[in-house]
């Protein structure tokens, strides 16, 4: 699912490997990315080099940067995506290493793609015949970078889309649901709630996020295939986590689940 984009210079190569190196092992690279980065294009082509220098199984798509806050928060003007591995996803209830780096947990809302699209939907419609089931999903998130987070979009960008690890629940019909911008959202953490939000917190819509990507993939000459998890972007911000803390995320009819951290 990623391309690859080394060109072969030693800069871009060396940086793909180091931020592989990172992320396997759960440290942080020497060198800073913030402000190193020309433009967006760069950026992805340093994310790309660096997921296929981890030499992980992809099995969809993480998407972040869907609300309004979070865009703010890292200077983005819209959303971005990157790869989500089988290697660091699991089902509710895992237990999981904290890496250096991490900033915390999002709750979110991420569906299981029926099939490959002919085209890319361009409305909500269109999104939610490509939805084979809904999950509720906590995404762990974080930096490979010594200098911490920073408002420098580029960088989020090559540091993987800030992607560590992937915990869905069971799935649901997507029929049964009533509508996902409605859908209410809440974070615990050690039985005390932490944030809560809703659906619309992503791009006014969940399947927005759908459509982003969709074209998104079709502008690098890709396609959304079926099979594939999407995670369509967080309902209640970033929550801090800390070793020892059970997280659980409760998504209304959507149902539970939980992780604990070590």
């Amino acid at each position: 699912m990623s391309r690859d984009h080394d060109d072969g210079s030693p800069a871009l190569s060396g940086r793909a490997q180091a931020l592989a190196r990172a992320r396997h092992a759960g440290t942080l690279v020497a060198e800073p990315l913030a402000g190193s980065l020309r433009d967006i294009e760069e950026a992805d082509a340093l994310r790309e080099a660096a997921e296929a220098a981890l030499d992980w199984r992809p099995v969809g798509h993480k998407i972040g940067a869907t609300s309004r806050a979070i865009q703010t928060r890292l200077g983005a003007a819209g959303p971005f995506h990157s790869a989500l591995f089988a290697e660091r996803t699991f089902a509710s209830g895992a237990q999981l290493d904290l890496p250096e780096g991490a900033l915390g947990i999002e709750c979110e809302i991420a569906v299981k793609i029926e099939e490959t699209p002919a085209r890319p939907p361009e409305t909500l419609d269109q999104a939610a015949r490509l939805v084979a089931s809904v999950h509720p999903a906590i995404e762990l998130v974080g930096v490979r970078m010594p200098d911490g987070l920073r408002p420098d979009v580029r960088a989020c960008i090559a540091d993987f889309g800030l992607s560590v690890t992937f915990v869905f629940g069971t799935d649901v019909d997507p029929a049964a649901l009533p509508d996902l911008a409605a859908l209410p959202v809440t974070a615990t953490v050690n039985g005390q709630q932490r944030a809560s939000g809703t659906g619309a917190e992503v791009l006014g819509h969940p399947l927005n996020a759908i459509i982003y990507l969709s074209q998104a993939l079709a502008r690098e000459g890709r396609q959304l295939q079926g099979g594939s998890w999407v995670t369509t972007g967080t309902c209640v911000g970033i929550v801090p986590v800390r070793p020892g803390d059970l997280v659980t995320g409760w998504f209304g009819p959507l149902g539970t689940l939980e992780a604990r951290f070590r």
